[in-house]
């Protein structure tokens, strides 16, 4: 509408800033149109590698603007799996680099696999009331480490690190002493 405009005021001399104001409504329009263009080729959301998606369902939030930088989806790579495990507070002290330790997964408890510890995050977050460190681990077998047929990121289980030879006494008092030298400030 801008350029029918523009094209009628040319021919009249007495309407030339008519003419020059409906060109620059036709630059504008065209500039936004170019803006959107951009905004929406940058819309499109790529991974970085092939992999399950574990969160981010967003039928929730269509039609919501969205800040640079959020959190949108939680990925897995599909090719190597790795342990994550938390450990509470009372134990990470035990816990060394290159710990062996045996993994089963709920799905498959009767399947253990053996993995060693790859790194500690030495900030503790705290989850339901308890103070826990984020222990990585990386699979020793080749199977594990290629992901299992019947592995999925995103699966729970128990795991078990070992933490070197302790006498029975030891394992059976340590917390209850820990515990009492905390409240009496021994």
């Amino acid at each position: 509408a801008a350029i029918k405009e523009r094209d009628k005021d040319v021919g009249d001399h007495g309407k030339k800033a008519e003419a020059m104001i409906a060109q620059a409504h036709a630059e504008a329009a065209k500039a936004q149109m170019e803006l959107y263009a951009y905004q929406i080729s940058q819309s499109t959301i790529r991974a970085p590698y092939d992999g399950i998606l574990l969160k981010g369902d967003l039928t929730t939030r269509i039609g919501q603007k969205l800040q640079l930088g959020e959190e949108l989806h939680e990925m897995a790579p599909n090719d190597r799996l790795r342990v994550e495990a938390k450990v509470a507070e009372r134990d990470i002290q035990n816990v060394k680099l290159g710990a062996a330790g045996r993994l089963a997964t709920d799905a498959l408890p009767m399947d253990k696999y053996t993995f060693h510890v790859s790194r500690i995050i030495p900030v503790a977050k705290a989850e339901e009331g308890a103070s826990e460190f984020v222990v990585y681990g990386e699979p020793d077998s080749a199977e594990a480490a290629e992901g299992h047929p019947d592995w999925r990121p995103g699966m729970a289980g128990e795991i078990r690190i070992d933490v070197g030879h302790k006498r029975l006494a030891w394992i059976w008092t340590h917390r209850l002493i820990d515990f009492l030298r905390l409240k009496l400030w021994m």
